[in-house]
């Protein structure tokens, strides 16, 4: 999965390890939508929503991964 994939590219690239933060909830309880942010470092390197935190964390990681050609790397 995306967040695997950001993770081992950001150790052994960077050695750091990603963390996720919810930056946003939007929307009833029955269908939140969630904005997180994946991290390395002092750095966000992508933003995802979903309708849960965990898929939103899987989209900011690919979106993490689209930035840094980080795909191409693993």
């Amino acid at each position: 999965d995306a967040k695997s994939r950001l993770q081992e590219w950001a150790q052994s690239v960077l050695g750091k390890t990603p963390h996720y933060a919810t930056i946003g909830e939007s929307g009833p309880d029955h269908a939140k939508e969630f904005t997180v942010e994946a991290i390395i470092g002092e750095r966000r390197y992508g933003v995802g929503h979903g309708g849960s935190k965990q898929q939103a964390e899987q989209v900011a990681a690919r979106a993490a991964l689209n930035r840094t050609n980080a795909d191409r790397c693993l």
